[in-house]
């Protein structure tokens, strides 16, 4: 992923096939902030490792989260 001041690798915490990419953004990358959660998708992931989602946090957890380290 790139911006105006650096490029940087994406790390993914589970493994998978990339089955599509979002090319929206290239035209217009501000969708990732402006709407993360609907059009500001980066890529679709299948094949996944159905043990690879335990350890993931769903929208509440993550939420507590980001409250506890405020």
């Amino acid at each position: 992923i790139e911006s105006v001041k650096a490029a940087s690798d994406i790390n993914a915490p589970l493994s998978g096939v990339v089955a599509e990419v979002n090319s929206d953004l290239e035209n217009n990358p501000g969708i990732i902030n402006k709407d993360p959660l609907a059009n500001g998708w980066l890529f679709k992931v299948n094949n996944i490792a159905p043990a690879d989602l335990d350890d993931l946090m769903d929208e509440t957890a993550y939420q507590a989260f980001l409250m506890r380290n405020e």
